[in-house]
């Protein structure tokens, strides 16, 4: 008895619920620690020119150590800002429907170190490097196939992956 092999399918219309919903994600989080680093650092960053008008202003050295600490300290809410308004740019890439679905082959896959904790990544030949979750890496072998959904813009961001061996992507939604 033959066994029929069922993949997922994956539509335009299911890939763009996946990138709203991840989008969300990504502005939400942004958004919570972009108040959390602003309520935080704000202050503290502050507090060391409160300190070099305490003392006096006598002492040059301490009075620009002073003012480099209080960069440093918003430094972090700077980088939030940053990534709250990528995820914003992306919300306007995919109500302009500037994304694409393009099929690459996988060069290799590796575990890289990030952070002090390891990280599966996969290489393509057309689209580089792309972070991969366990179940894509697990499986991925050297020349499989992947569908990599691809945000049109300057540089060009693979924001998904979905391996052949397990899904089927369909231009239109009739299956």
């Amino acid at each position: 008895m033959d066994k029929k092999e069922t993949k997922n399918i994956i539509t335009r219309e299911t890939v763009e619920k996946e990138l709203t919903r991840l989008n969300k994600a990504d502005i939400h989080l942004s958004l919570v620690l972009l108040i959390f680093m602003t309520v935080v650092y704000v202050p503290l960053s502050i507090l060391p020119i409160c300190l070099f008008f305490a003392v006096g202003e006598q002492m040059v050295l301490l009075g620009i150590g002073c003012f480099l600490l209080s960069f440093a300290l918003l430094i972090p809410v700077g980088i939030q800002l940053v990534s709250l308004i990528t995820a914003l740019n992306e919300t306007q890439l995919l109500k302009n429907g500037d994304w694409f679905v393009d099929v690459d082959e996988l060069q290799y896959k590796t575990e890289e170190m990030e952070r002090r904790h390891t990280i599966n990544v996969l290489y393509f030949y057309k689209h580089g490097r792309v972070v991969s979750g366990d179940v894509a890496y697990q499986l991925a072998s050297q020349g499989d196939p992947f569908y990599l959904v691809i945000y049109k813009k300057k540089k060009p961001r693979v924001a998904l992956h979905y391996s052949q061996k397990l899904y089927e992507y369909r231009q239109d939604a009739a299956v």
